[in-house]
């Protein structure tokens, strides 16, 4: 994900730290204050209980999504969402068209279609939640899905703030 202020190039630096200190400790937990898209308590998860924090909420269910996927099983669901998703063409009108896409906006942060799309899934999503078809751990492992693809398809420079002239590839 294009994300301004990942922490991956300082993972070996706090893994050597956490060592040096001796603080393995089976059962200790980790607190990420700051944790961005999850990167630190991603890594760290298989030595620590996670807390993570984070200012933008956006952060923290991405952060959760991640450490969420490994027990996702849409049970309750009946079907993977990823197949189903990628099995229709459905889009819908919502925040992303009205206000990321050229038809809606004028702006060219995201195709028409891809917004569409984007609206779509994250609509889905909330439906399957608000109707107890998915569990928290999943919501949080989808919308993190979500907002993966939508870095994929954004038509923005690395950071938000200023959109290209024309569209990036998507492959």
């Amino acid at each position: 994900m294009r994300y301004l202020g990942c922490k991956a190039t300082l993972i070996e630096y706090i893994q050597k730290l956490f060592e040096d200190k001796q603080l393995f400790v089976e059962g200790s937990t980790l607190f990420d204050a700051f944790c961005g898209t999850g990167t630190i308590a991603h890594h760290f998860k298989k030595y620590f209980n996670i807390v993570l924090n984070d200012n933008l909420h956006c952060a923290t269910a991405f952060a959760s999504g991640r450490l969420y996927a490994s027990r996702c099983t849409f049970e309750r669901l009946g079907f993977n969402p990823f197949d189903y998703f990628n099995g229709n063409d459905n889009q819908t009108i919502g925040f992303f068209s009205q206000n990321y896409a050229p038809a809606l906006s004028g702006r060219m942060y995201f195709s028409d279609w891809n917004a569409g799309r984007i609206d779509y899934f994250r609509q889905q999503i909330q439906d399957w939640y608000e109707n107890n078809s998915i569990t928290e751990e999943e919501n949080y492992y989808l919308l993190s899905a979500l907002m993966e693809s939508v870095s994929h398809v954004a038509n923005v420079a690395g950071v938000y703030g200023a959109y290209l002239k024309t569209y990036v590839s998507s492959t």
